[in-house]
Parts: structure tokens; sequence; C-alpha cells
């Protein structure tokens, strides 16, 4: 049986005092994928950024591994095994793909530790990327920075990896191969959230899909 891994309880979370999203409850499960529907300006990204301690919730109570993280720091989180992939991908341009996954490695200070053997198991994952690996981000299509955005985000090897709208901008053709990445992820152990807007296949990978509206 799954142990839960992230506990969300009546969440109220916003900007300057502001709630974008009220009494919010959802668990995510070990290896699970999770999927968070909603429009824009609803607040996807703010709670992303509450659960990974970017912005701290207004009221309620985030568990992690049965810890209460509601007052923990951005750092202590990331050391539990939370992190984010943002929304834009936010790669660095002017680096190259290598150049790119050591910065994924080099915030939790771990550059210096198998730095070779984590970043061959991301080219594994995604060999387009060893491809291009001397390439400048800058230059990759869209399809190859949301890998480059993914392989920085799992070279640390999360527990839970955020993912904010990953199809944003892609063609049908690539998102499909994003998908079948993302799945591949989850099957190692990793628990995923992501949002979308409301892309039917999608859902076809996700174990349970949450929809949030307007308050």
């Amino acid at each position: 049986m799954k142990e839960t891994l992230l506990k969300i309880i009546n969440l109220e979370i916003g900007y300057q005092g502001v709630p974008l999203i009220a009494k919010l409850n959802f668990s995510c499960n070990e290896g699970e994928i999770i999927t968070i529907i909603a429009p824009n300006g609803i607040g996807k990204s703010c709670l992303f950024k509450s659960i990974i301690g970017i912005i701290p919730c207004l009221s309620g109570e985030i568990f992690f591994e049965n810890k209460n993280i509601t007052a923990s720091t951005l750092q202590q989180r990331r050391n539990m095994g939370i992190n984010l992939c943002p929304e834009g991908r936010m790669i660095f341009p002017n680096l190259t793909v290598s150049e790119n996954l050591k910065t994924g490695l080099a915030v939790m200070g771990l550059l210096f530790q198998h730095t070779k053997q984590k970043m061959d198991e991301m080219y594994s994952l995604f060999p387009k990327l060893y491809e291009r690996r001397n390439q400048l981000g800058g230059t990759l299509s869209g399809g190859e920075q949301q890998m480059l955005a993914l392989a920085r985000s799992i070279i640390i090897k999360p527990k839970l990896l955020l993912l904010d709208e990953p199809m944003l901008g892609l063609s049908r053709l690539i998102m499909d191969d994003i998908l079948k990445i993302i799945s591949d992820i989850s099957k190692t152990g990793v628990s995923i959230l992501l949002t979308d807007q409301n892309d039917e296949r999608i859902k076809d990978i996700s174990d349970g899909i949450i929809t949030l509206n307007a308050i």
C-alpha cells in the first residue's frame, strides 16, 4: 500500500493577503501523478510556490512525510525532497545544456558529488539532451528546453516534483514525448504534481485530478 507523501489541509493562499485559493484539501501518495486543472489566474502557480516555500500560506497546513512543514523554509523543503520545475522553464539561455544541468546540482551543494553519474542518468532518460549537451540552452527548441528544465529539476532525485504548466506552448507531437517522460519519472517512485489548463492526454497518465475554481 502506497504511503501518503504530501497532505494539504484547509490551505488558503494568495498574494498580499488577498486569497486566490481557499479551504483546499488533497493528498498525494508515493509515485502518484496528480494533475491540478484550472484556467489562468486561478492560483495554480501560487499553490506550487506555497508548497515549496517561496510564499507563505495565509492559513491551513502542509504535511510532507507526516511532518508539518507549513513554517519550513524553501531550502529546508528542498532538502526534504521537494523541487519545482517552474512555468516558462527558466533555463539559462547562455549556458550549455551540460552547464544548465550542473546548476541543478549546485543549488543543493551537490556539484562535486557523483556529478558524472548524475549527468549520465539524465542523458539516459533524455537522450536528446546528450546530443545537445554542448549547445546553448537558448538555441534549443521549446520541447528540448522543457526536457532540460525537467532534467535539471530531477537530477537531485526529489521525492516530490512540482511541474507548473509543463505542456505550455508545445506542439502536440512534443507533448506526447514529454508526457511519456513524466510517466517514466513517476515509475521511478517520484511523486508528481502538475498543473494544466485541461488537456485530456494529461488526464490519461494521472492518478488523480483536482479542479480549482475561482473563489
